[in-house]
């Protein structure tokens, strides 16, 4: 299958971090606000990255163009701005995922690689994603691609098939062979954050899928992916994705 090119449009304070984004044999484009040729009609785009940096609104605009041109193409935005308003217009106007920076490359690089999985692969395989893998376990293909070393690989599998369950920080870093501290070290210097706060993201990333099914309250999927306190299972959602997670579901129908 010919592989087209993923696409970056970045306000010109964000285009820097972008360049050191490496996705294994794919072709990293990026591109200026001001460059609008990328989003013309018969212009091929696997997947649109929109960062609007500071300016949410004029971001939110070049989105609904994009959207008006290139319909079914996936587009992850992100944004400096912390507003729900701002968030809930992203969905609204056809954003695939909505990040509120500051984002990591390797979350971000997950991202990007489920989406190319799940627009390339066969119905077969869609399926099998969605369904028939165990809730909370994530192919530890994507790990490998972000570099991460055996221990740490170890320690993330553990997190991941664990997902629903009480997860201490003493337990991952006996899966990494390693001392409390120099666990937490290591972890952060490679994925740049906690192994807590890498925990809170995969938990509230599993939410964000399950929300997507319809019947589903929100008290259920907070049990499901590990939270027993549905107060800060609310508090975490917003704090990552801008919205509740009732406005989340909401904001697909």
């Amino acid at each position: 299958m010919k592989k087209e090119p993923i696409v970056v449009i970045a306000a010109d304070e964000c285009r820097a971090f972008y360049e050191t984004l490496i996705i294994a044999g794919e072709q990293v484009q990026v591109h200026a606000f001001e460059e609008t040729d990328v989003i013309s009609k018969g212009y091929c785009v696997e997947i649109l990255i929109l960062d609007s940096g500071a300016a949410a609104e004029k971001g939110l605009k070049l989105l609904r163009r994009i959207k008006q041109y290139c319909s079914s193409v996936p587009v992850i935005f992100l944004t400096d701005a912390s507003s729900e308003a701002v968030a809930i217009a992203a969905f609204k106007a056809g954003a695939r995922e909505y990040f509120k920076k500051p984002v990591s490359v390797p979350e971000l690089q997950e991202t990007i690689i489920k989406l190319l999985r799940l627009r390339r692969g066969t119905a077969e395989i869609r399926s099998s994603l969605q369904v028939q893998q165990p809730e909370g376990v994530v192919d530890t293909d994507l790990a490998l691609q972000t570099g991460l070393p055996e221990q740490l690989l170890r320690a993330v599998h553990y997190l991941n098939v664990n997902l629903a369950a009480e997860i201490y920080l003493e337990k991952l870093a006996r899966e990494a062979g390693m001392s409390k501290y120099h666990f937490c070290r290591v972890f952060k210097g490679y994925l740049g954050m906690s192994p807590m706060q890498f925990l809170a993201t995969r938990r509230i990333e599993r939410a964000k899928l399950l929300l997507v099914k319809p019947g589903i309250t929100v008290t259920s999927v907070a049990l499901r992916v590990g939270f027993n306190d549905i107060s800060d299972f609310i508090r975490q959602f917003k704090k990552l994705t801008g919205v509740t997670p009732t406005t989340f579901k909401e904001s697909l129908l």
